[in-house]
């Protein structure tokens, strides 16, 4: 998918005994073991898009539910589109530029381009198969910090850091196995850095992948989180690649093609009674939406 596998694994031995995790393993076993449980890195490597439909749960919103629809396609290209009260905002990133459309005055969707701060944050932004298999894909170093409680559960701390320069960290299920923590650096507006930190919960197996079917988004511990509840999930539908343009060029407005006829999983009811990211954002994979 991106080339050869080139992946750093470092383990620390001066805690490694401490952890409550019965037998102590490296950073290259957590690693694979994770990898294992999302579905493994052959069925990974024939993923090319994913397309996540549900609602959004928000605090900051007018409304409690709002549907949206996320598109991904490799290699990290993403189209996030928001239905609320009959408004629709949309983000769109082509993997170098990213641009915002909202509700402008009189009622005329605005275009707005991305950041420098959004662009750089949206070019870091985990990729259709999560942070770890990623890691292994895109030859970042991977580094087992420790191990901490994530909602009464015992998880093993990692620390990613990527080619780029990005690092950040996720927390892996000691039991499972499976993403059940992220978080890392935005920036606003003067360059000043807030984290983001995401929940992976409930997670379903869509065409032998593990994914997740609720996905929670705060920008800080203690902060309102967004929800983004799940409700089905397309494998390698066809996205064209107009999609992922600039919304208000003259390409990108005659009707794009999108396929998901093949390949959709309903993740059923289970998701909408979540206690509990998209995001799928997945990382997506996360809600990251301006919600007005």
């Amino acid at each position: 998918m991106r080339g050869a596998v080139a992946v750093a694994l470092l383990s620390v031995p001066a805690w490694a005994n401490a952890l409550d995790v019965g037998t102590a393993l490296t950073a290259d076993q957590v690693v694979s073991r994770n990898i294992a449980a999302r579905g493994g890195m052959e069925a990974w490597a024939k993923v090319r898009t994913l397309v996540w439909v549900g609602h959004l749960q928000s605090l900051r919103a007018s409304v409690p539910s709002m549907p949206f629809v996320l598109e991904q396609k490799l290699p990290n290209k993403t189209r996030f589109e928001l239905n609320a009260l009959n408004e629709r905002t949309m983000r769109v990133f082509d993997g170098e530029q990213g641009w915002k459309v909202r509700q402008g005055r009189g009622g005329m969707p605005e275009t707005v381009p991305y950041s420098a701060q959004e662009v750089i944050y949206a070019r870091q932004e985990r990729a259709l198969d999560g942070d770890v298999v990623d890691a292994a894909l895109n030859g970042s170093a991977v580094a087992l910090e420790g191990s901490d409680q994530v909602d009464g559960r015992t998880t093993y701390r990692l620390a990613i850091s990527s080619p780029s320069g990005d690092r950040h960290h996720v927390w892996i299920d000691a039991q499972t196995f499976l993403d059940v923590k992220s978080e890392r650096n935005s920036y606003g507006a003067g360059g000043v850095a807030r984290p983001v930190i995401i929940f992976y919960r409930d997670y379903k197996e869509i065409d032998g992948l593990m994914l997740p079917s609720s996905i929670e988004t705060a920008s800080a511990p203690g902060a309102p989180a967004d929800k983004m509840v799940i409700e089905r999930v397309t494998v390698n539908a066809v996205l064209d690649d107009r999609m992922f343009m600039n919304p208000a060029s003259d390409r990108a407005r005659r009707r794009p093609t999108r396929d998901v006829g093949a390949g959709t999983g309903d993740v059923g009811p289970a998701a909408g009674s979540m206690s509990s990211s998209g995001a799928a954002s997945n990382n997506v994979s996360r809600a990251d939406v301006e919600v007005r």
